[in-house]
């Protein structure tokens, strides 16, 4: 199946770092963000592909793997789908299978 997701931005008032350790937060939604759609995959491997470049080009399309201990690029906007794809793993990934997608 396909799924869409959008994901508001937000603004950080008060309490940077502190909403996700169980404190205290004032945000506020604006009116950017980001869209997701994804379809399901049979394998572990997730595949981004980012509109912000020429399509096909080398740095608009990132493949990474369900992997608990993924390495991270830090030069790259694929860092962000990396970190997330390995927090998921490390959180739910041993008990839980967990599928790739396309997005």
């Amino acid at each position: 199946p396909c799924r869409a997701f959008w994901v508001p931005g937000r603004i950080e008032v008060v309490g940077k770092h502190t909403d996700y350790a169980g404190g205290r937060s004032l945000l506020c939604a604006i009116n950017r963000g980001f869209c997701v759609v994804t379809v399901d995959r049979q394998d572990t491997l997730l595949r981004a592909v980012s509109l912000q470049f020429e399509s096909g080009s080398e740095d608009s399309v990132v493949e990474v793997a369900l992997d608990p201990n993924l390495e991270v690029r830090s030069d790259h906007w694929s860092n962000y789908v990396s970190t997330a794809v390995r927090r998921l793993s490390q959180n739910f990934g041993r008990e839980v299978p967990l599928l790739g997608c396309e997005a």
